[in-house]
């Protein structure tokens, strides 16, 4: 292998160690019922939280990262991420606080905002056309390998007690090391003498990062609802739904690997075929909550939609900026998603009270459902007028 293919493999490596850290943004997913049961003076909205309130703060590291990038090398902004990520995960063990577990997952926020924006412009960095899709698409595997690993590993450890579950911060660690040895050190660009870089965005980076807050806010209704989801023999059962969010994962694994085949068979059109998809899943979800065949193909079409949608995004993005523009490119996407994610438990359950008489799972899938398909109509539109 030359140097140049050397390089590529041990970026590629570095996509999956930096996984690590996205996916425990749910590593309290599968445990959501027992901390809610445990802390029972606590509104379910507030709990639900722990998954989506690292995306607030993730909001505000993001752009910053977006302006630090063009003055600190990656790797080293990279680094510090995991690092945050593992601290913060081993904080509530300090206390039995829900405050401090609050707290906690915040901070966890500093390091997600880093890498989910990021880790777009360290593909561009180093890969270009076709080839810069596929890393994509690996890139949306790994998430869903980091995802299926912590959620799978919450779910087994959690059922005894759910407080176990913040041992998995250590991953973060992990990805410390991992990166420290194969994330390569490229030096932060200079800019020709006496001219300053500068940041240009355009109005498709906007309508990109607006539907990709429509994604993001429909999406994790999956997550935030699917272990108090759960009827009959299943209901309350921290393993079989660690089990389905693994399959969930899966999904946008194979999803991720095949994106540069499924762009070419889906066209101009593969954003909303993702959210298309991502309807009819929580359709399954709404019909058939204890019939556990039929919530795996749900999990199926759902990760789908997640690993497609967000790595078709992200690539897409690159191509309409320039180079010094990429991370805050990205960035201002990584701000529409984590946004749209921290407002959507609140949103969604005071939508369900009000038109279903109380904040049910069955009515947030429902209300998923028909929004994700009503914006799916407008991206086709979008797509169809832009291309």
């Amino acid at each position: 292998m030359n140097n140049t293919g050397n390089i590529k493999a041990r970026v590629v490596a570095s996509v999956f160690a930096i996984a690590l850290i996205n996916g425990l943004q749910h590593s309290l997913s599968p445990v959501l019922s027992s901390v809610h049961e445990y802390y029972s003076e606590v509104d379910v909205s507030l709990v639900q939280m722990l998954i989506t309130v690292p995306t607030l703060v993730a909001c505000v590291f993001a752009v910053l990262t977006g302006w630090l990038a063009l003055h600190i090398s990656k790797k080293k902004i990279f680094l510090f991420a995991a690092l945050v990520a593992g601290a913060s995960g081993l904080i509530p063990l300090l206390s039995d606080s829900f405050g401090l577990l609050f707290a906690s997952r915040a901070l966890y926020g500093v390091a997600l905002g880093i890498v989910v924006s990021l880790v777009t412009a360290l593909v561009a960095d180093f890969f270009e056309g076709d080839e810069r899709v596929q890393v994509m698409g690996i890139q949306g595997a790994s998430v869903g390998a980091g995802l299926m690993l912590v959620t799978t590993l919450a779910g087994f450890v959690g059922k005894a007690d759910f407080r176990y579950s913040y041992y998995l911060s250590v991953l973060g660690f992990i990805s410390f090391a991992l990166l420290l040895i194969l994330l390569p050190e490229r030096p932060v660009a200079q800019s020709p003498t006496g001219q300053k870089k500068q940041i240009r965005l355009n109005r498709q980076v906007f309508i990109m990062a607006a539907f990709l807050f429509a994604e993001g806010f429909f999406i994790i209704i999956y997550t935030t609802n699917l272990s108090m989801h759960l009827a009959g023999a299943l209901k309350g059962n921290t393993a079989i739904a660690g089990t389905i969010t693994g399959v969930f994962s899966v999904a946008q694994i194979i999803m991720g690997i095949l994106l540069g085949k499924i762009s070419r068979i889906t066209g101009r059109y593969t954003l909303p075929a993702a959210m298309f998809a991502l309807a009819a899943g929580y359709l399954m979800m709404v019909f058939f909550p204890g019939n556990l065949p039929m919530l795996l193909v749900a999990a199926v079409f759902c990760g789908f939609s997640q690993s497609v949608y967000c790595a078709k995004a992200m690539s897409e993005v690159t191509l309409v900026v320039d180079p010094d523009s990429t991370p805050m490119a990205s960035s201002l996407l990584t701000v529409a998603l984590c946004l749209s994610q921290f407002i959507s438990p609140v949103v969604i359950n005071t939508l369900s009270g009000a038109f279903f008489g109380g904040a049910t799972t069955t009515g947030a899938y429902l209300l998923g459902s028909i929004g994700i398909g009503i914006v799916a109509i407008g991206c086709t539109i979008w797509k169809r007028k832009s291309n």
